[in-house]
């Protein structure tokens, strides 16, 4: 079904204009970076953190999911456009083998798959 999967990143944390070192992927390929280091997730024996590219792709498979889930017509390359083209850009201006086109930005990758032009709502959570 995916001819091309969306290749990532993960910059430092916090984020910074870096990328973070020893794990990452530093090539033309990448697309995007996400965050990928200090990540609490599973792991073997409970919950723990974490870093790594396994870490940061799945930001970018829900944001994927997301914004298919608002639109289900869109194809596999709309949804990938969508992404990449609404990142922060990072790094050099424009793409670079560091952070590809740039960190993701969910709220603006959606914002252009729902047509909004609104800033985003403070969201608290409480117990």
């Amino acid at each position: 079904m995916y001819r091309v999967p969306i290749r990532t990143c993960c910059p430092s944390r916090p984020p910074t204009r870096r990328p973070a070192r020893l794990f990452s992927s530093y090539h033309p390929y990448v697309d995007v970076s996400a965050p990928g280091v200090n990540v609490y997730s599973t792991i073997i024996g409970g919950y723990g953190y974490w870093g790594g590219t396994s870490m940061a792709t799945p930001f970018v498979s829900g944001l994927a999911a997301l914004a298919w889930s608002s639109d289900p017509s869109l194809s596999a390359n709309q949804v990938r456009t969508l992404i990449e083209s609404n990142v922060d850009d990072l790094g050099a201006p424009g793409h670079d083998d560091y952070f590809g086109r740039g960190r993701l930005n969910a709220w603006r990758t959606m914002q252009a798959a729902l047509d909004m032009d609104t800033t985003p709502a403070k969201v608290f959570f409480c117990r």
